[in-house]
């Protein structure tokens, strides 16, 4: 880890200030020295090296930008940001799309780790991680493959059912296969439809348009997550 000697610790918490001023704006002086214990406490856990600090500010540009795009989570106190944004630094994945973002709730902001996030921590404990690949069963396949035993399935082709789309209603199971260089036997998990469901929440799926228009997309992201952060 390159150690910016040049620079004090307080030094980048002003410089993390100035970076999230829309977040830090307008704030009592309380608060303000608050959200300065915060960044300086994340910086000393971290460390003071430039690839630390500029993940650090760039996650707080992001979780500032959630903020002022939600009037509800204004109410975000120091102590909250610095659960989230340990969070962030904790796992060390960028808060960008399938990787990780935040989500509004209850006047608070909830850090998600995303399926691509997920796989990047996999790949830091299992360097030697090749490839997923995804099924999803419909109860009509699973029905004419008469399957005891799913996993030995996986290689086979699935039987084509006319006019049988996957959805919420159909999908039936989700069967994985991973690989890895330098390892003849790949690993196979198989997961109800339910289960997964299970993992998400019922009305934002109704309230999605990537539920609506892309499920099998979207169920096979959350299984892939579901492996990862359990393995």
């Amino acid at each position: 880890m390159q150690l910016l000697d040049v620079e004090s610790t307080d030094s980048l918490v002003e410089r993390a200030i100035l970076a999230t001023s829309d977040y830090v704006d307008g704030r009592s002086d309380e608060a303000k020295k608050l959200i300065r214990a915060t960044y300086k406490k994340l910086f000393e856990l971290f460390g003071n090296d430039r690839g630390a600090m500029i993940s650090l500010i760039a996650t707080m540009n992001s979780l500032a930008k959630c903020v002022r795009n939600n009037p509800s989570a204004t109410s975000l106190n120091a102590q909250d940001a610095f659960e989230v944004l340990y969070k962030c630094m904790k796992y060390q994945v960028p808060v960008d799309g399938d990787y990780a973002y935040f989500i509004p709730f209850k006047g608070k902001i909830t850090f998600v780790l995303g399926y691509k996030g997920a796989e990047l921590i996999y790949k830091r404990k299992h360097p030697e991680f090749c490839d997923i690949n995804v099924k999803i069963i419909t109860q009509k396949q699973h029905e004419m493959m008469n399957m005891d035993d799913k996993t030995p399935f996986f290689n086979h082709d699935l039987p084509h059912v006319e006019g049988d789309e996957v959805n919420v209603n159909t999908a039936k199971f989700i069967m994985i296969k991973v690989t890895f260089f330098g390892l003849n036997e790949p690993i196979y998990e198989t997961y109800t439809a339910k289960e997964i469901l299970e993992r998400t929440n019922e009305r934002q799926r109704s309230n999605s348009d990537s539920w609506k228009n892309n499920f099998s997309a979207m169920i096979i992201k959350t299984a892939k997550k579901k492996f990862f952060m359990e393995h």
